[in-house]
């Protein structure tokens, strides 16, 4: 059972661990190549119960631009006239439009990363974990073998 538990918390462990970088990765590529500038919300889209706000803002051209924002939330987190710091992509103004906090740029790898290592670390333990004969057991079924035993069976 042990070992199951063990290959099972590897693998998700590898799993977030991979997640946590490609989302790095992401969020890497997107502050390098994004320009940062204040929008102002105007209105929510709806998605099922995800609230996606929709920001106003001026680009580097001078042009308004409308574009909704990549994450969304369960709640109204800002109010009509709202002014908030955002990133978005000079190339594509409206294609990822992402508020600039730390909470909504790093909180998603950061915790797929930490959810990764704390399931490979707990892999590595019960790896490294001696198993110990209960006491409702044989010691035999550990691979240890008792002096009693040894005498009843050569007798």
């Amino acid at each position: 059972m042990v070992d199951k538990i063990r290959a099972f918390a590897a693998i998700i462990g590898v799993a977030f661990l991979i997640s946590g970088l490609y989302m790095t990765n992401g969020t890497m590529a997107l502050l390098r190549g994004s320009q940062e500038t204040t929008a102002t919300f105007v209105n929510y889209n709806l998605q099922g119960k995800v609230y996606y706000p929709i920001f106003t803002f001026k680009d580097d051209s001078g042009s308004t631009v409308t574009a909704q924002s990549s994450d969304g939330s369960i709640n109204k987190m800002y109010q009509i006239g709202y002014k908030v710091p955002i990133l978005y992509d000079p190339n594509n103004p409206t294609a990822n439009v992402r508020v600039n906090s730390f909470a909504n740029i790093w909180l998603g790898p950061i915790i797929f990363m930490a959810m990764g290592g704390f399931a490979v670390a707990l892999s590595i333990a019960l790896y490294l974990r001696k198993p110990r004969a209960h006491a409702s057991e044989p010691a035999s079924t550990h691979g240890i073998r008792t002096r009693v035993r040894d005498e009843q069976e050569n007798n």
